[in-house]
């Protein structure tokens, strides 16, 4: 990470960037937040986790609506930039995000109105913070596309509760999954992992000091975001 640090600042440094043009009045500090969706590198460890427990336990998606899908992540994500210029920026990101997913397994029926029931419900929590370095490498009237490159820090608190009972049917029609989870046969950890995130094209909307903009890429903050910044 310290040499692609040390790499980028070489390129902005190597500009030839007049005092005149650093100096100008211009909007420096840039402070932003976003909503993001999509597919993250905390992907690999969900989908190691609910592939022993499917597996294991023979479960399979429940497809609840209010499920976000899968492994997929929701992500709200805040940045602040110092734009040394019009074409470089350099500062950090950060942000929150979680997945869920719930599964069942085969009822089998016993008897006597009893059904022997088992289920699984999937959560993944994540934080993360990066340096961030931003080029803007086009500028129309008032649109601005740009990449952006970062590496940091995530943390991932995985959780998949696995729960079994024998449930008589002659006296419970409704029940919680959580009255049957088995902690012991469950898994609830914590991991530091390094992350990083590429922005491979971003849109920027507006005149300053507000901005909409959109980008497309991969990373901890996932694949597409949404969001809006403001210059001072």
């Amino acid at each position: 990470m310290i040499k692609s640090l040390t790499l980028l600042l070489t390129i902005l440094f190597s500009t030839g960037l007049s005092a005149q043009e650093i100096n100008k009045k211009y909007h420096h500090h840039e402070f932003g937040g976003s909503l993001s969706v999509g597919s993250n590198p905390a992907d690999n460890t969900v989908r190691d986790i609910r592939a022993q427990y499917c597996d294991r336990y023979h479960l399979t998606n429940q497809g609840e609506c209010f499920d976000i899908l899968g492994e997929s992540f929701a992500m709200i994500n805040f940045e602040y930039h110092y734009r040394f210029n019009q074409t470089f920026a350099l500062g950090f990101i950060f942000g929150w995000g979680t997945s869920s997913e719930s599964y069942a397994g085969d009822d089998n029926e016993l008897g006597n109105n009893l059904i022997q029931w088992s289920c699984g419900d999937e959560e993944s929590r994540i934080f993360y913070v990066a340096p961030s370095f931003r080029c803007s490498w086009c500028h129309l009237d008032k649109i601005s596309l740009y990449s952006r490159i970062a590496f940091g820090a995530m943390r991932q608190h995985m959780i998949f509760n696995y729960g079994e009972a024998i449930v008589d049917l002659g006296k419970t029609t409704q029940w919680e999954h959580r009255d049957y989870y088995l902690p012991e046969l469950s898994y609830d950890k914590v991991k530091w992992k390094p992350t990083y995130h590429v922005t491979f094209v971003g849109f920027d909307f507006g005149t300053e000091p507000v901005n909409l903009y959109m980008e497309v890429g991969y990373g901890c903050q996932d694949v597409f975001a949404v969001g809006i910044r403001y210059a001072l």
